[in-house]
């Protein structure tokens, strides 16, 4: 059972595209040049993401004796965020993405089964995720029920790598990119939610896991959705005037085409039809 927030259903699809879809664009912008550019994808949807250098901190020792500013992506307070009130969100809760070449447990993954097997293990070893959402006048409270059924497998999509994304020593694992961009074919598999609208105009999102091994993954988001007001591009023509075929509305539209000699829609075919019908209902 859902929570009241609306939350894009495990098999439904937003502007056309499912969740393993909508990850894999999301895989894409994580792997880009500038991931901590503004989120802003199309317009339509922000995509939002975890504290990516979580293995630095493992490699500096047990996370549990860092501070813990370190060990949580921080997008609350003066690094808020501000989208449009329509503007669906994007939330990767627990994610494993392997490619083609990379190492994988002594070996370089070489296949798309291959892929597939690393990305499930990984998360299928998993110990917690978590999703919650409060605002001025609400606590923290879970954005769905059950966070198990929103467990999502991308199709093989292309990854482009860029040489200068600033997190790729934390998260390639030894992958060596060169000085140029790489494309490679990649799977993802992981917990994902859409959240199509906020229930208020600022919310703190949370979210994160505890994955396999010391993968651990934190993040907190303040957002406020603000009126983007924009003309819209079209107008509805239904309902005016257009006796006149040289009429033009606005935006340079003309009147809806008339077209002449045309046979009626209640010729003789519809009228035989329409009488023998009534004729058959007076029958005793």
């Amino acid at each position: 059972m859902m929570n009241q927030f609306d939350v894009l259903r495990p098999e439904g699809n937003f502007r056309g595209l499912s969740y393993g879809e909508w990850a894999a664009l999301w895989s894409k912008w994580l792997y880009s040049d500038d991931p901590d550019r503004t989120e802003i994808f199309d317009k339509h949807m922000i995509f939002l993401r975890g504290n990516l250098d979580y293995y630095r901190f493992a490699a500096e020792g047990d996370i549990a004796t860092l501070s813990d500013a370190k060990t949580f992506y921080n997008r609350t307070g003066d690094k808020a965020v501000v989208i449009c009130k329509d503007t669906a969100i994007f939330l990767p809760i627990l994610t494993a993405m392997y490619f083609i070449g990379r190492e994988y447990e002594g070996s370089a993954l070489s296949n798309e089964i291959q892929l597939r097997l690393a990305a499930r293990k990984d998360n299928d070893m998993s110990r917690a995720i978590w999703a919650t959402i409060e605002s001025s006048t609400e606590a923290a409270r879970p954005i769905v029920e059950d966070l198990t059924q929103f467990r999502f497998e991308t199709p093989v999509f292309n990854l482009n790598i860029s040489h200068v994304n600033p997190y790729l020593k934390y998260i390639l694992d030894g992958y060596s990119v060169g000085d140029e961009e790489s494309e490679v074919s990649a799977v993802c598999d992981g917990y994902f939610l859409i959240l199509k609208s906020l229930p208020s105009e600022c919310c703190r999102i949370q979210f994160g896991g505890k994955g396999r091994g010391n993968y651990n993954t934190d993040s907190l988001y303040d957002i406020y959705a603000a009126n983007c007001d924009s003309p819209i591009g079209v107008t509805d023509i239904s309902n005016q005037d257009n006796t006149n075929p040289t009429l033009i509305f606005r935006n340079g539209s003309a009147g809806i085409p008339r077209h002449e000699r045309l046979p009626s829609l209640f010729g003789d075919a519809y009228l035989s039809k329409k009488t023998k019908t009534s004729s058959n209902k007076q029958q005793p």
